[in-house]
């Protein structure tokens, strides 16, 4: 009787002593590791620490249940302890820790990429949701397989989980289809921070991309939130894709009397020196284009399309193209709105 609690004793020792090597070749391996710069690496790194604490854990287990069903005589009254299903009930445990742990360092390693990136993607609260929502669901699964192993009816649970998930996306429709809009703006990326895009009817500025919304900087400087469900299911135009650069599109009426390719060649002068006071340091922008567009009864419809840095309002280029337009006087006949008559 002695001798075996002396031998259980030691066993569990052992155990002790295992877990303690086990977790000091688990940070040693972990230091190396973390001074290697390659995706593999950074990979296991991500596997040592899911499986460190519970692979301890699981080591003490094993010692504790070795040592009381071979080396140490129970009572009766505890001998359910010894049942292999309560054994495998804590394997399932800690096989849910280990990925619970696994799924939490995978999604923090990605949070802080995201977090270090000039572009961020991603609202950092985003990913915090969908780590609370991974780890409930692992728990709630590991959960009924132990349930069903020991011969629990979890029937009863799953017909009220369901009921519940019922309840919560009816009261909570708007709010759901507005995170799973986001969720496809995150996957399909139809923009990213800092893009100029349109959003009908708006224009503007994408400042951030959130949960539940996406928030907009118009050119009048005004904050716009957007559902993302409505993001998704509208169509998006993007002005900084494939090139960060805007087209301004301005319409320059022109009198009769002079010839179309002189009043091209005046209405070309005009948009190359806007190009050329818009254009900065930039080289790579598309030169000026002007475009005869309409007949009037009075005068010539002419378009004059001017590439500007993506940074530069509209509003402030069309103002460089009238100014022009005015200095080039003679050159250009602008026709004059008619006089008002007084109302009799």
């Amino acid at each position: 009787m002695q001798d075996q609690i002396i031998l259980a004793i030691a066993v569990v020792l052992a155990g002790l002593c295992a877990a303690v090597i086990i977790y000091e070749l688990g940070i040693r391996l972990q230091r190396r590791l973390a001074t290697l710069q390659h995706p593999f690496f950074s990979f296991s790194d991500s596997i040592l620490i899911a499986l460190g604490r519970p692979l301890i854990v699981a080591v003490i287990t094993v010692t504790i249940y070795v040592a009381l069903k071979y080396f140490t005589p129970l009572p009766d009254t505890y001998l359910w302890l010894l049942d292999s299903r309560y054994l495998i009930a804590v394997y399932v445990l800690i096989g849910a820790w280990i990925v619970s742990n696994f799924s939490l360092t995978i999604i923090k390693n990605y949070a802080a990429w995201q977090e270090a990136r000039p572009d961020r993607q991603v609202d950092m609260r985003f990913l915090d949701l969908l780590r609370l929502s991974a780890q409930y669901l692992i728990w709630f699964i590991a959960l009924l397989f132990i349930l069903s192993y020991l011969d629990i009816n979890i029937t009863p649970l799953l017909a009220g989980a369901g009921i519940a998930g019922l309840a919560v996306a009816l009261a909570a429709q708007d709010l759901l289809s507005n995170m799973l809009g986001g969720a496809i703006i995150m996957v399909d990326r139809p923009f990213t921070l800092n893009d100029k895009v349109k959003i009908e009817p708006y224009t503007g500025t994408v400042i951030r991309v959130g949960i539940r919304s996406t928030r907009l900087k118009t050119i009048e400087h005004q904050i716009v939130t957007i559902p993302n469900a409505k993001i998704s299911g509208n169509i998006v135009v993007n002005y900084s894709v494939p090139d960060v650069m805007q087209k301004v599109r301005v319409r320059v009426p022109v009198r009769y009397g002079s010839s179309i390719e002189q009043t091209r060649e005046h209405v070309k002068t005009v948009a190359t020196r806007v190009a050329e006071k818009v254009a900065g340091n930039r080289t790579d922008l598309s030169p000026p284009e002007v475009y005869l567009t309409n007949f009037m009864k009075d005068y010539l419809i002419f378009e004059l399309v001017v590439c500007g840095p993506d940074e530069i309002d509209q509003g402030a280029i069309k103002d460089l193209v009238y100014c022009e337009i005015a200095k080039e006087g003679e050159g250009l006949l602008i026709p004059f709105p008619p006089e008002p008559r007084d109302q009799p």
